[in-house]
């Protein structure tokens, strides 16, 4: 995971509204129980 947190904070410095997208998707994905994160 090490090797992965690296290169994915670069990248997430300059997509910060693809970060909350995706994160919307993995909770929808996941079918999280009303986990709403409206940061």
């Amino acid at each position: 995971m090490g090797s992965v947190a690296a290169p994915a904070r670069r990248v997430l410095s300059g997509r910060i509204m693809s970060d909350r997208a995706h994160r919307h998707l993995v909770l929808l994905l996941t079918g999280a129980p009303g986990v709403r994160r409206d940061d």
